[in-house]
């Protein structure tokens, strides 16, 4: 319950206030840099006063619409928008709202939301009016974004109810523990009466006026915390919250002194100009009423200088376009050879398809092979002869007359006489 009351304390009230002070921040710090003349100072500020009060206005509308249905006078009353008119009418009589916005609130239906939405157009037109670039309005829709989230939080926290078991068992688990408490002290009591036990008797009236009080106490405190937007003592102080913001938007205004001695002190740079152009040309920081000397023209060695750093700007610039040309060839020729190459892998690989598909054919046109053995090859052929040579049977060599060997060894090996 309390992570409950603190989450609409900073998301939701907190958040409003919050980036209504961003705001003012953002458009303060442009304007007191830009706006030189005091007239545009002065209508700036009435800007930011509508601004401001809007934001606090949307404030107060977030309490409003937390209390839209209970504060309608319940069904008895015809008409549930009376009392958004009355407070609306308060509004208009703490001047922050006129009767033209007061009487436009009253056909709308979310007037926080809607007050943000003034907010931001009136910002918006206050820089563009100081020739803010786009981009730089970027920071002002976030805070409002911000800003809207915060109201839609404290729609949600309030517009969504606790869950009705949860709630009912512990109202139920505080009254049943209160009862118990009573009927076990009544019977201690008694049991101390008939005893002559005193302290006993005092210890369980106390137990019975302070412990179910104090549970009681609890429940509505936890009620009191649900919704903290109220008259209640312990509701949140809108007012307060209200008066911090408005002072806080109001002393972003004194940064417009401290501008105003920088520009008598030429310490800060007139508006819509840079360092190159001061370095350049020289020129006066604000409007002067009283007649100053002009200042003394520049050096002859500075507008030298100047000159030569313009040359050297102008050649890099040059430079970087023919390197810019070159980048842009080079890219265009090795578009070309990805072509060239992407053209002969798509020719190989067409090749590849034919050749692949030309053996398959060729092996489907052989004949299968046969069971016959395989037959002999004639000795001519196998033993090959040189050229020039007869032909010798390739028995020859077996049945040719052996010479008989000379000496004792030829009696032993001569074959023996056939009788």
């Amino acid at each position: 319950m309390l992570a409950r009351w603190w989450a609409i304390r900073t998301e939701a009230v907190g958040a409003i206030g919050d980036h209504c002070i961003n705001v003012s921040g953002i458009l303060v710090s442009v304007a007191a840099r830009v706006l030189v003349n005091p007239e545009d100072w002065l209508s700036f500020k009435d800007y930011h006063c509508k601004i401001v009060k809007y934001g606090l206005a949307s404030m107060s509308c977030v309490v409003m619409e937390a209390h839209k249905e209970a504060d309608a006078g319940g069904p008895e009353d015809d008409d549930p928008t009376k009392h958004q008119v009355h407070r609306l009418e308060k509004l208009l009589e703490l001047g922050l709202l006129s009767e033209l916005e007061k009487n436009t609130l009253e056909q709308c239906t979310c007037h926080a939301s809607c007050l943000w939405s003034w907010i931001t157009a009136l910002s918006v037109e206050a820089l563009e009016a100081m020739k803010v670039p786009a981009p730089n309005i970027n920071m002002l829709y976030q805070e409002v974004r911000n800003a809207m989230g915060g109201i839609h939080n404290a729609h949600n926290y309030l517009g969504t109810q606790l869950p009705f078991p949860y709630v009912h068992m512990i109202t139920l688990l505080v009254n049943v523990n209160s009862l118990v408490i009573c009927v076990v002290s009544g019977v201690q009591c008694a049991i101390g009466s008939q005893r002559g036990e005193i302290a006993v008797c005092v210890c369980n009236v106390a137990k019975i006026y302070m412990l179910p009080v104090l549970y009681q106490a609890l429940l509505q405190i936890c009620v009191f915390l649900s919704d903290p937007f109220g008259d209640d003592i312990i509701d949140f102080p809108i007012r307060a919250f209200q008066r911090d913001v408005s002072q806080a938007c109001e002393d972003h205004l004194c940064l417009r002194i401290i501008y105003e001695q920088r520009f008598l002190d030429k310490e800060s740079l007139p508006p819509q100009q840079t360092f190159m152009q001061e370095l350049r040309q020289p020129a006066p920081l604000v409007p002067s009423i009283s007649l100053e000397k002009a200042a003394p023209p520049a050096d002859t060695g500075t507008q030298q200088a100047m000159v030569k750093l313009d040359q050297r700007l102008q050649t890099l610039s040059e430079n970087a376009l023919s390197l810019t040309q070159s980048m842009s060839a080079l890219q265009e020729m090795l578009t070309q050879s990805n072509n060239t190459m992407a053209t002969t892998a798509g020719n190989l690989q067409a090749q590849v398809k034919e050749l692949t598909s030309g053996l398959s054919a060729a092996a489907q046109l052989r004949p299968p092979p046969t069971s016959m053995p395989p037959r002999a090859l004639p000795w001519d052929l196998r033993n090959p002869r040189a050229p020039g040579q007869p032909t010798q049977d390739p028995f020859s060599h077996c049945c040719s007359v052996v010479q008989p060997a000379s000496g004792p060894e030829a009696i032993h090996s001569q074959p023996e006489s056939v009788s």
